[in-house]
């Protein structure tokens, strides 16, 4: 890391120059040429997945949209194109905001259609497109191959196999996010009247992630995945408003309760009128001990960040919080805009974030690294090296001190 930092000091002054160039060179085509950014959109969606033409669905009013996402997704389905579909739901997330209140369920279809295709006998590609909208696609295949399959041997041979690195050497979350999908789908393939004895499926879908993990690490992305598929099953409705962590409390120090917290708390979030921070940790703070509350305050905030317009409200309650909980709030509210980015442009809602008007200049530099922390599980060290290029003018300065910093201490371990 210290050869790193070498060479963002000694990077020519020149090439910089011509980096803004191109910038200012693209916009004024954007500018100038219509239509030419819906064909930059394309293109940047065809990145994964190679000759992929996008379906737009933009054009069409707010309540005929979903028919159109439904529709065109329905026929990439149809034609078993399993990384086009992957694409169209990134493009769909670039064109039209509103797409990522529903495209977790989308892609949790394409999962299911691709466990079909293993099933069969075909090879599932590993493609970094599996990451979007929350790595649904893991959520739905782990559900229906687990809702028909007990050889987790198998299952988690397929996880293990998943890539560690992309073709172009950045960073995958694709193991992880499929041992996650196997504790998720042993818990979500549940139906309602199963959830009387709500420990015993949680004791049996922990028992799952025993058989299949390869080693500890393996286990604990699937126990949280079990954790999170409580969150989206019929449990809810089995959830005392009145101690929403109970059953956190009745699992074993050795399956992780704190992931217990860190995941039922969405379902403590949901619970609010308002979808707030400040209404989530209201909620939680009588029946949660501190050293959880501080792990349920991320996920508050990261839930926070994927409602609408929450920025403002957001950062005042977390900047009134007392140190160590105005700071994990903070990571997860930039955390949760990272992770519901496409996978192309991460970065994206974070860096204008750490670099708009809500946050205190003393706060900018940590946002920052508070981004670089999430972007390394998905980028190469080199694409953080020059990504301070992608913030926004009011927030470079601050995002290349987060840049010394964030390098300083990867160098020192």
């Amino acid at each position: 890391m210290t050869a790193l930092w070498h060479r963002i000091r000694n990077t020519p002054r020149s090439v910089l120059y011509w980096i803004a160039a191109a910038l200012v060179g693209i916009a004024l085509l954007l500018l100038v040429v219509p239509g030419y950014g819906h064909i930059v959109r394309a293109e940047v969606a065809s990145m994964f997945g190679g000759g992929f033409a996008p379906a737009s669905c933009a054009h069409e009013s707010s309540s005929d949209r979903y028919k159109c996402w439904n529709a065109t997704l329905t026929q990439e389905l149809a034609q078993d194109n399993i990384v086009g579909a992957l694409d169209q739901l990134g493009y769909f997330l670039n064109e039209s905001p509103d797409f990522i209140s529903t495209c977790h369920t989308f892609a949790h279809l394409v999962g299911e259609r691709a466990y079909k295709d293993f099933k069969a006998g075909e090879t599932v590609p590993s493609s970094p497109a599996m990451q979007v909208c929350d790595f649904g696609f893991y959520h739905g295949f782990m559900t229906a191959f687990l809702a028909e399959s007990r050889n987790f041997k198998e299952v988690g041979a397929f996880c293990a196999s998943m890539q560690q690195k992309n073709d172009n050497g950045e960073n995958s979350y694709s193991r992880a996010a499929c041992f996650h999908g196997i504790g998720h789908g042993s818990v979500i393939s549940h139906d309602a009247p199963d959830w009387k004895d709500p420990l015993a499926i949680v004791n049996e879908a922990l028992a799952v992630c025993r058989s299949s993990a390869q080693n500890q690490d393996d286990f604990l992305k699937c126990a949280g995945g079990a954790y999170n598929g409580m969150a989206y099953s019929s449990f809810i409705d089995r959830v005392d408003h009145n101690d929403p962590f109970k059953i956190c409390r009745e699992v074993t120090s050795n399956d992780s309760p704190i992931d217990c917290y860190a995941n039922l708390a969405s379902i403590v979030f949901n619970f609010t009128p308002d979808k707030t921070i400040q209404e989530a940790i209201n909620i939680a703070s009588p029946y949660t001990p501190p050293e959880y509350l501080l792990r349920a305050i991320p996920t508050f905030a990261d839930m926070a960040a994927r409602e609408p317009n929450s920025a403002k409200e957001s950062v005042a309650t977390c900047l009134k919080l007392p140190q160590n909980q105005k700071e994990v709030c903070l990571s997860g509210y930039v955390d949760g805009l990272v992770q519901s980015e496409v996978p192309e442009a991460k970065e994206r809602s974070a860096y204008a974030f750490c670099s708009g008007d809500l946050l205190p200049d003393s706060e900018r530099t940590t946002c920052f690294t508070n981004a670089f922390v999430v972007l390394i599980d998905f980028w190469t060290e080199a694409k953080i090296e020059n990504s301070c290029q992608l913030a926004p003018p009011g927030g470079t300065d601050a995002c290349n001190a987060a840049l010394v910093m964030w390098i300083s201490h990867h160098s020192a371990k």
